[in-house]
């Protein structure tokens, strides 16, 4: 079995059903999922998916309503909080290693 077949077992897949598997938000969960588990920022998130932000937005905070994905750390950027988001049961340990963050224990 493949990494992201691996990755994509520890979803809670009543909670996939819930959101109706809009297209853009199967896109997101498969970015997500990508490398043994990425944490991206909606803005990350839409240039791998061809898409503007405001779309990958929204789509991010249904899923995050729903349980499959989680706020991971926010920094703050030009006067606004960027979110960072990640699979609900990742340790987002790859973007304290990219951003050079400290761990929170979150």
């Amino acid at each position: 079995m493949s990494e992201d077949q691996d990755n994509f077992r520890g979803l809670n897949w009543e909670n996939v059903a819930r959101v109706q598997i809009h297209s853009r938000r199967f896109g997101l969960l498969q970015v997500l999922s990508l490398d043994g588990c990425r944490t991206l920022s909606p803005t990350e998130c839409a240039v791998e998916l061809h898409t503007n932000v405001a779309d990958a937005s929204y789509h991010m905070a249904v899923l995050v309503r729903v349980g499959l994905v989680r706020l991971a750390h926010s920094v703050p950027v030009r006067g606004v909080e960027e979110h960072f988001y990640c699979l609900a049961g990742h340790s987002a340990d790859d973007l304290l290693k990219r951003l050079k963050l400290p761990r929170t224990g979150r």
